[in-house]
């Protein structure tokens, strides 16, 4: 049985991860994905979040 997409994020957290990783390289990348995951919770709202919107490092 195929389950839905769970993921309240677009894209989904994978998927902005490897763009983070091939934007950014592999520190800085890797922060931006690990402060992606720990917004990714029960309780965000979710939405389009693209990896170039990122102001982690602004």
């Amino acid at each position: 049985m195929l389950l839905p997409a769970s993921c309240k994020y677009h894209p989904s957290c994978s998927e902005y991860a490897l763009g983070a990783f091939g934007r950014y390289g592999l520190l800085r990348g890797g922060a931006i994905a690990g402060w992606r995951l720990l917004r990714c919770n029960p309780w965000s709202h979710g939405g389009v979040d693209k990896v170039e919107d990122q102001k982690l490092f602004a």
